[in-house]
């Protein structure tokens, strides 16, 4: 058993009792569009894939990609204009900012 064919059995220890939403699968070789299609259809929140041949190494790799079927973020708001003239006031638009490393950077207007 190689090593990967280890890790993965241990995980799926580790995974027995965690709920349904969670789930580990065996190794799949198939067009990873499809896959990640079909995760999207059943309403999982995405897909985690390795390359087979790679290491487990903690951190941000190449070789793992993690696509989310819904795409979100967080974006603290920085700063927002008011509708001019208007009464009661209202808000026109809102100014977002994204944190990168230790930064606040400007993200863009909502």
């Amino acid at each position: 058993m190689h090593r990967g064919a280890r890790r993965k059995a241990v995980l799926k220890r580790v995974l027995k009792d965690t709920p349904a939403s969670f789930a580990c699968v065996d190794y799949l070789e198939s067009d990873g569009q499809r896959v990640f299609e079909h995760a999207c259809k059943l309403g999982l929140e995405g897909v985690v894939a390795k390359r087979p041949d790679s290491v487990y190494r903690s951190g941000r790799q190449g070789s793992w990609i993690k696509l989310k079927c819904v795409k979100s973020d967080t974006f603290p708001i920085v700063a927002f204009v008011e509708k001019l003239g208007a009464n009661p006031r209202r808000m026109a638009s809102l100014y977002l900012g994204r944190l990168e490393d230790d930064r606040l950077l400007y993200a863009g207007k909502t």
